[in-house]
């Protein structure tokens, strides 16, 4: 509803003074475009056209109204769509759409011939979003697709706590566990709170609270809050109303030891999703875990194996109430809980080999994490997004309810450690504001070291060329020669990558003469990330010329890209007048096979941009909006375009995975 008002603002602004005084009611020759949300509405100006009798909505009018973004991809002719829950493309005159990534066939191609996308009325639907055409009063009616989450409530039925939560249609949802202190969370999607619903304060031992409010615009959370750890399990009936119940208790219906592989593995099955503590040793060196919410079902409650490092397993009620899973273990086996991952009925403990550490400090660009293990290992590394995670799978090593290290750095915030498969232990790095990342295995082959880079420069190859040198001074003016001044920017300009971890490539790094064909050539060996090529402009025919001015050539997306970005962060920083970003004919922006950038930072021709050139801290400014531009670029959805057309993967550097939200990543702890 936030972003809902601001939209609203926004339009209202917009607005003339003449229409606002004009009718609600649109004139029969027009058509408009109207946004409703939670009782609110409001007309986007100029938003519909006409189109062989049938309504277009331009779609940059309709991400208006909506708070949402359009970005406009001249040479293809294509439109991406984004808001807080779509992701669209859609390509002029082509009835094939994508749609988060699905293909959807649109009732009739977008037109773009007036300027501007526009698409059917009725297509609308395919970006999420409800549509309704009034062809009398000519209107379309958009809004959003909500539930209204009726009432919260809580019943106990024979000591079985449940927490049912009804809404008015169905809806999507997901649950997951939090801790200190223990609390179930239930996220709802597409949903909005009635004002009726408050918080629940129950009188039990092991549900205390249940809370609900709005965590962001169109997911409504629910939490329950525990006195204790204790499992649940959730039952959705969809309908009208649709109904979610949340049941507190489990039995351990069976109990049985595989101990043929190599891995030997202990299985409590459960009705329903059972809460355990972590394992513990007594002082005999029994290893125990404690059920505290469970009771015994099943004829057989110990186990005794032949061989191997389990000599015996039991499951006995305790005194106090719950039960007791107690295991003699042979010296230097740890019992290792994975929490079901797959299986919601199913507590898996396996013996092997276990997490030592976890520690983290920084270096240039970076935050490096050392996991330590008590064997060798190597591991395999992908990342994660909404929200944004980096995933180490450590095969053969298995983690021990490791609980969460903080990092609180730019990149990562914490480290969380589970078992993932049943012989892969997996570190999850919540990350902040992260990019690219590497690992190596530590020297006795004990660990692993990851460098995780907080600036999207981290990792990445630059190739800085310093217009002019040696021999050819450049542009001369009042004692000035243009190549020192390309140099200077240049290596303040490497300074500045250098400490963000980026890996530099320079042309010359003295006075050197330097061919062009051996610049080009040299970039073309080196296939770097991106180029830029600095210069200083002057002119012998006009004084007055001045400002800073960037170069492209080539005819595709990305080195313009490039261009946009450095010259307008160069141009903020120095504060000189725009010149404007040009497609030129220049030889390190034509010979070379990689999105390239020539910037001509200020005129020598001009007495106050040389006077200003003069100044080492106007140099710096250079170097650092240079820096800005090639950040911003090496982080942008243009660059991994290019990058995966260029190895024919979806990154070269950070190995993506293709997970989605559903997927289990979370290290929980047990």
């Amino acid at each position: 509803m936030r972003h809902l008002v601001i939209v609203l603002a926004a339009c209202i602004i917009i607005l003339s003074v003449s229409a606002f005084c004009a009718a609600a009611t649109p004139s029969q020759g027009h058509w408009v475009l109207r946004v409703e949300q939670g009782g609110a509405w409001v007309d986007v100006p100029d938003a519909v056209m006409d189109l062989s009798g049938q309504p277009f909505v331009f779609m940059r009018g309709l991400a208006l109204g909506i708070g949402a973004n359009l970005s406009w991809i001249d040479v293809t002719k294509e439109a991406v769509f984004t808001s807080d829950r779509t992701v669209a493309m859609m390509r002029a005159g082509d009835t094939r759409a994508y749609v988060n990534g699905d293909a959807v066939t649109l009732s009739a191609p977008p037109d773009a011939e007036s300027g501007r996308m526009a698409i059917a009325a009725p297509d609308i639907r395919v970006l999420g979003l409800q549509v309704e055409i009034d062809r009398q009063s000519r209107v379309i009616k958009v809004s959003w697709p909500r539930s209204r989450i009726r009432s919260t409530s809580v019943s106990v039925d024979h000591g079985v706590i449940a927490v049912v939560i009804e809404a008015d249609t169905p809806f999507a949802f997901s649950d997951f566990v939090l801790r200190s202190p223990d609390r179930v969370v239930i996220d709802i999607y597409d949903s909005v709170l009635e004002p009726s619903v408050s918080t629940v304060n129950v009188e039990e031992d092991v549900v205390t609270r249940v809370r609900a409010a709005m965590n962001r615009p169109g997911v409504a959370r629910v939490v329950v809050d525990l006195a204790s750890s204790l499992g649940y399990a959730v039952e959705y009936a969809s309908g009208t109303p649709a109904r979610l119940a949340i049941r507190f208790n489990t039995q351990i219906t069976h109990f049985s030891l595989d101990g043929i592989g190599s891995v030997p593995r202990l299985s409590v099955a459960t009705t329903g999703r059972s809460a355990f503590s972590a394992p513990q040793v007594d002082a005999e060196g029994v290893a125990f875990m404690d059920f505290s919410a469970a009771e015994l079902a099943l004829d057989q409650a110990e186990l005794a194996p032949d061989d191997g490092p389990v000599k015996w397993a039991r499951i006995s009620p305790l005194e106090t109430g719950g039960v007791r899973l107690s295991v003699k273990l042979e010296e230097g086996y740890s019992a290792i809980v994975r929490d079901r991952l797959c299986d919601d009925n199913r507590v898996v403990v396996d013996f092997a080999l276990t997490l030592c550490s976890v520690r983290s400090y920084e270096a240039p660009g970076c935050t490096v994490v050392d996991i330590a293990t008590s064997g060798p290992v190597d591991c395999r590394t992908f990342r994660l997004k909404e929200p944004d995670r980096l995933v180490v799978d450590l095969p053969g090593v298995w983690a021990a309810g490791s609980p969460p290290v903080e990092v609180h750095s730019r990149s990562v915030t914490q480290v969380r450690l589970a078992q993932f498969t049943e012989d892969t232990a997996r570190a999850v790095l919540d990350l902040g504001q992260a990019w690219a990342h590497s690992w190596e295995v530590s020297p006795d082959g004990k660990g692993i070291r990851l460098m995780v880079g907080s600036s999207p420069v981290f990792g990445r190859e630059v190739l800085i060329d310093p217009g002019h040198g040696g021999t050819d001074p450049g542009a001369v003016k009042d004692g000035v020669y243009e190549k020192d001044m390309n140099l200077d920017m240049a290596l303040r300009l490497r300074q500045l990558l250098d400490a963000s971890g980026a890996r530099v490539i320079m042309t010359r790094d003295d006075d050197s003469s330097v061919q062009l064909s051996d610049r080009s050539r040299m970039a073309n060996e080196a296939m770097p990330d991106a180029i830029i090529s600095i210069h200083c402009n002057s002119t012998t025919w006009d004084i007055f010329p001045s400002g800073t001015e960037t170069y492209y050539f080539s005819t595709g997306p990305y080195s313009q890209e490039l261009a946009a970005l450095v010259h307008t962060c160069v141009v903020r920083e120095v504060q000189l007048m725009d010149r404007k970003v040009r497609r030129g004919d220049y030889h390190m922006v034509r010979e070379t096979r990689v999105p390239a950038v020539l910037v001509e930072v200020a005129f020598m021709s001009n007495g106050v941009d040389l006077q200003k050139l003069r100044d080492p801290e106007f140099r710096q400014k250079a170097a650092s909006g240079m820096f800005t531009g090639v950040s911003m670029y090496l982080g942008s959805e243009m660059f991994r375009k290019w990058r995966a057309e260029l190895t024919g993967e979806s990154d070269g550097w950070w190995h993506v995975g293709e997970g989605s939200d559903g997927q289990q990543d979370e290290a929980t702890s047990s």
